[in-house]
């Protein structure tokens, strides 16, 4: 008997505790996905002070991909998909960069990097897709919008 009210207690705290860790782990990824998009931001900073305008394909900042970057847990950006990534990073530069939410309308020489939940991270639907623009502007894609960038 004591054994079951033992193993009922341990399921009733296991019920609490895993839905508050997978927001914890969400919240989590969400902050390495923001670094991310400010070290893509920085090479594009110092792109531009040599090239005077700024990069359209991640080739030009130091990668070898040119179109897509996938980051993993411990923030590495890298050219291949692997099981542990949990975004897909983009560059979206010209008119194009408006897909962001909110991004406002951009000139013919700004980007937009763009960071989308991938694998586990997709699960994320209160910041969803994260966005930088080349003038600072922050937004998301999810339900809960407004508070991705706070912390």
């Amino acid at each position: 008997m004591e054994l079951m009210i033992a193993v009922a207690i341990v399921a009733i705290l296991a019920t609490i505790a895993l839905p508050s860790y997978r927001q914890y782990v969400l919240r989590a990824n969400r902050t390495v996905a923001k670094a991310a998009l400010s070290e893509v931001v920085s090479r594009q900073a110092s792109y531009y002070s040599e090239a005077k305008r700024y990069a359209l394909k991640f080739s030009k900042i130091g990668w070898a991909q040119d179109d897509t970057l996938y980051l993993d847990r411990e923030g590495n950006l890298r050219e291949t998909r692997a099981a542990d990534s949990i975004y897909s990073v983009s560059l979206k530069g010209g008119a194009t960069a408006s897909t962001c939410p909110a991004s406002g309308s951009p000139s013919a020489g700004a980007y937009t990097v763009v960071a989308t939940p991938i694998n586990a991270q997709a699960d994320d639907t209160k910041c969803g897709a994260m966005c930088l623009s080349s003038v600072g502007i922050k937004s998301a894609g999810g339900s809960d919008a407004e508070d991705c960038w706070k912390r």
